[in-house]
């Protein structure tokens, strides 16, 4: 119907008839009405398909209404929803908990709760309830708007997990973790820990408050610490080491990592700091060992659990020759020298599998094909269960200290056998003085066409070669008289070229080279010449075939390096003679017997044995060293060492003073009598008085007795008292006594008894008369 001001109303009319021709309408203007039901259908229809569950519920829980979504969710058609419960739709809703919802939905109008439903199906989601209270009529009804929050509970308790696990992690963490943002404003347990304090004294500071002022390289760490925290904002992470002092001011090191992360849309640093402390100090020592072990100076070889060799040091490649790089992935039979059987090998093998340490001496090959004696260790190497990961060796070269106890046993052997000598010629000397001398008597006494006289003869040249023999042995155990001056061995050498020569084939060269500058030595000269006929013969009898025989001399300066190396001598100038010839050799066996006395290995008859032992007691008696270089087949030289002297003299033979004789008291003191009997016989036959004893005892009680004696003869080794304590009580008696000491010995012994070098007069055995006469004479004439 349309109103007067054209506006439209909806009305209802109602027709009623009263008669046939007339009848009563009734217009109700229902605009309001339609609008008011409208407006319903709308928001029935809107509420039918909200997205959200739509429930209306009664006050005993009885479900009014329930749109689309609400039966979709559920599963549940509307007519099944809305013949239940709220206790039937979810079941774990404790029924005595309703009245109070109920009450206080009625009180605030409005209730807000979670709740777990539970479909038609029988899965269970989340709803967020937001009820409100609505009183209709005579009932009291509670709007229900449910979401499904399942995929938001979800996140949340993943999240909420999230952060446990972040928590728990953060305070489990083995570095400390630190957020700071411009100052420290988290960390976890580990940090306190590390750093010595308590959480309160940690939060609010700055990093620069726990570390020194410089760090380790000298730069300062709070513009260090700056320029890094600027570069991770910047977002270039960082990864350094970082020097920071805990709470009580100790320092120590550490590895820091340093990140931006985001929190709420502001960036703060996340420093992860890890306490290397300790690695440093491992770090350090296995520097050191390192260090150690490339410095040692013994070999040090580290094999796998099969042999490979997987490490050498440098002292391997000083001494085997080896290179590192020749040496790894080879094994050790790299350095075999064949000197050891199988056994042996076998023996070492199973003491280091076994687990055990192996430990001896092993003779290896360099490269070069020397070999080398070794004192090993060899040890197995075990992980941290017990099981084998390889092998170590530690060896020390003592190639030079074998060879010195080698040539410290020889020089043991030559003082011993040198000393039996010494004694044997020095008794056999007392035996030849009396038979020398009542020889010479003899023939001195006979005529001159005697018969006898040929025998006479043949017992003093006979007697002579035994003198000979007796030098011999004095010279190899170094009691021979010798008498030393400034001698130029390349004069001696000169000297003699002409002797020698004749001494050799004509199918052997004699070569001389002699150094240019002088040679001089302290030496006796008839003793050199001997020491030349000796080796040359040697070399001769070494040359049946012919050859070439070099003679040379050289002035060496011997210092702690040719010590060293040589395993001989003394820091000092040295003359060396060298005598080489190019025949037959002589293996190891025959060197180690060479100089022994009475060794040959000449034929029978064509030796005494004593050449080159009396060329040894030679060069020992003069201070020098004598070495020998030989091989089969490859010749032999013979280098003797004498030290070098400044003086340029020459030895001057001294003219033999003419014999005569005087009527002095003589005292002689001599133990054994066949040699006093001779020396008193001479000594009377030219004029001389004579008073005898057979001991030191009788000559000091003779002295005494006897003021007015001229000269004292005394043997120096005698019963109950030697010549020495002799001597000392009768100087002691009279100083101006004037004293002959004979031995049988050399001067070097005498002054080992104790007579003081300069005070003394001194003459060889076997005593000659001729010689003995001219000394006495020479004492008393001065």
């Amino acid at each position: 119907m349309v109103r007067a001001d054209g506006e439209v109303r909806d009305v209802l009319i109602q027709l009623r008839f009263m008669d046939p021709d007339s009848c009563i309408f009734t217009v109700v203007d229902i605009t309001e009405q339609q609008r008011t039901e409208e407006s319903l259908r709308f928001t029935q229809f809107a509420m039918d398909r909200a997205r959200d569950l739509i429930v209306w519920v009664r006050n005993d829980g009885s479900i009014f209404y329930a749109n689309d979504s609400a039966c979709e969710s559920l599963g549940y058609s509307r007519e099944e929803l809305l013949s239940m419960t709220v206790f039937q739709v979810d079941p774990t809703y404790p029924r005595q908990a309703w009245v109070p919802a109920w009450t206080k939905l009625r009180r605030d109008g409005s209730l807000l709760i979670e709740v777990s439903p539970r479909r038609k199906d029988g899965s269970v989601f989340s709803l967020e309830i937001s009820a409100s209270f609505l009183s209709y009529g005579d009932g009291e009804y509670a709007c229900a708007f449910m979401r499904d929050v399942t995929e938001r509970k979800l996140m949340e308790d993943s999240l909420r997990m999230s952060e446990e696990r972040f928590h728990a992690l953060f305070e489990s963490a083995g570095d400390a973790i630190m957020i700071v943002r411009d100052v420290i404003i988290g960390c976890n347990g580990k940090t306190l820990e590390m750093f010595g304090c308590g959480r309160d004294y940690i939060m609010g500071k700055t990093l620069a408050v726990f570390s020194p002022e410089r760090q380790s390289g000298g730069e300062r760490s709070a513009e260090e610490a700056a320029a890094k925290t600027r570069a991770c904002l910047q977002g270039i992470p960082q990864f350094f080491e970082w020097k920071f002092l805990r709470a009580d001011g100790t320092a120590f090191d550490a590895e820091v990592s340093l990140t931006s992360i985001d929190i709420r849309g502001e960036a703060y640093l996340q420093a992860i700091i890890r306490d290397i402390t300790r690695r440093k100090r491992t770090e350090e020592n296995l520097r050191r060992l390192s260090i150690a072990i490339e410095q040692a100076a013994e070999e040090i070889i580290i094999t796998d659990a099969e042999g490979v060799i997987q490490y050498v040091n440098p002292a391997f490649e000083a001494i085997t020759g080896y290179s590192r790089q020749e040496a790894i992935g080879q094994t050790p039979r790299l350095v075999r020298s064949g000197v050891h059987d199988r056994a042996f090998y076998e023996d070492l093998w199973n003491t280091i599998k076994g687990g055990d340490i192996w430990t001896g001496r092993i003779t290896n090959m360099r490269k070069d094909g020397t070999l080398i004696e070794e004192d090993a260790i060899i040890s197995p190497l075990l992980d941290s269960a017990g099981s084998l990961t390889g092998y170590v060796s530690l060896k020390r070269d003592i190639t030079e200290e074998v060879k010195l106890h080698s040539q410290f046993r020889q020089a043991q052997k030559m003082e011993s056998v040198g000393t039996l000598a010494g004694g044997i010629a020095h008794d056999f000397n007392n035996i030849l003085t009396a038979l020398i001398g009542y020889a010479t008597i003899v023939q001195m006494k006979m005529e001159k066409d005697s018969p006898l006289l040929p025998y006479i003869d043949q017992v003093l040249s006979a007697s002579e070669k035994a003198a000979d023999l007796t030098r011999s042995l004095l010279a190899f155990s170094r009691q021979q008289p010798i008498t030393l001056a400034p001698l130029d061995l390349n004069d001696a050498i000169r000297a003699t070229e002409k002797l020698l020569k004749r001494l050799l084939t004509e199918d052997i060269d004699l070569r001389t080279n002699l150094a240019g500058e002088r040679t001089v030595v302290m030496a006796d000269r008839s003793q050199i010449d001997q020491i030349l006929f000796n080796l040359v013969t040697n070399a001769r009898d070494a040359m049946p075939r012919g050859g070439v025989l070099a003679i040379e001399t050289a002035v060496v300066h011997m210092d702690r390096r040719f010590i060293g190396k040589f395993g001989f001598g003394e820091p000092g100038q040295f003359v060396l003679a060298s005598v080489s010839d190019t025949g037959m050799g002589m293996d190891a066996a025959t060197r180690e017997k060479i100089f022994d006395p009475f060794f040959t290995t000449k034929e029978l008859g064509r030796g005494t044995g004593l050449g080159l032992a009396t060329v040894y007691g030679i060069v020992k008696q003069h201070n020098g060293y004598i070495t020998v270089d030989s091989e089969p087949n490859q010749g032999t030289t013979f280098r003797i060492y004498l030290p070098a002297v400044e003086l340029t003299a020459v030895n001057k033979e001294r003219q033999t003073p003419a014999v005569r004789g005087g009527d002095e008291l003589i005292l002689v003191a001599e133990d054994d009598k066949e040699v006093r009997g001779f020396m008193c016989d001479v000594l009377k036959r030219y004029g001389y008085r004579i008073i005898e004893a057979v001991d030191g005892e009788e000559a000091v009680s003779s002295f005494r007795d006897h003021g007015d004696i001229d000269l004292v003869i005394l043997d120096s080794v005698m019963p109950k008292r030697n010549g020495r304590e002799a001597y000392e009580e009768i100087r002691g008696i009279d100083p101006r006594a004037r004293v002959l000491f004979m031995s049988g010995y050399t001067r070097d012994i005498v002054l080992d008894k104790g007579v003081e070098e300069g005070k003394f007069d001194f003459i060889a055995k076997p005593l000659l008369i001729d010689k003995l006469l001219a000394r006495v004479r020479e004492i008393l004439d001065r």
